[in-house]
């Protein structure tokens, strides 16, 4: 019998680690659903706050969401160029006419090929964004945003 060779399809990997964040937001109070553009895989609706998992002052809020999954039983890192973070300003800037303030950048992390245990971090563009930001790439890893949470008082672990 042929041994079938399975491959991970990293765009259902994705998708579907996208509709587990806005599932799980929804789930949580917040009204979240898919908004899918050039730049942005997400809107949401949310009540100003102290419980808010999107942190600052707008009740509309935008998010690009971003996997990444291991075979084994470490976390991957990620990175992200920085010409495509300035391409998700400028888009929300001149096309959809909000504030920098409503975009938020959120990074999943799951190992052992289950989605099932998948962490989120929801990260708000300005400074909290910032510092992950190398000479060429930001770059997230699975301890980078464990770090950050403890410095950065609006980044949201879900």
């Amino acid at each position: 019998m042929a041994r079938i060779n399975k491959k991970m399809d990293i765009r259902i990997i994705g998708e579907t680690g996208e509709n587990i964040f806005i599932s799980l937001i929804n789930q949580k109070g917040t009204f979240c659903t898919s908004f899918d553009t050039e730049s942005l895989d997400a809107i949401a609706f949310q009540e100003i706050n102290e419980n808010q998992f999107f942190k600052g002052n707008y009740t509309t809020v935008y998010a690009q969401i971003k996997v990444r999954g291991s075979k084994t039983n470490a976390y991957n890192s990620q990175g992200h160029d920085i010409t495509y973070i300035e391409k998700i300003k400028e888009f929300a800037r001149e096309i959809l006419k909000i504030e920098i303030e409503q975009l938020y950048f959120v990074v999943g992390f799951f190992k052992n090929n289950s989605i099932i245990d998948i962490s989120y971090y929801i990260i708000p563009f300005g400074k909290a964004l910032e510092s992950f930001k190398g000479d060429k790439q930001y770059r997230f890893s699975y301890k980078s945003c464990e770090e950050k949470l403890k410095v950065f008082s609006n980044i949201v672990k879900l």
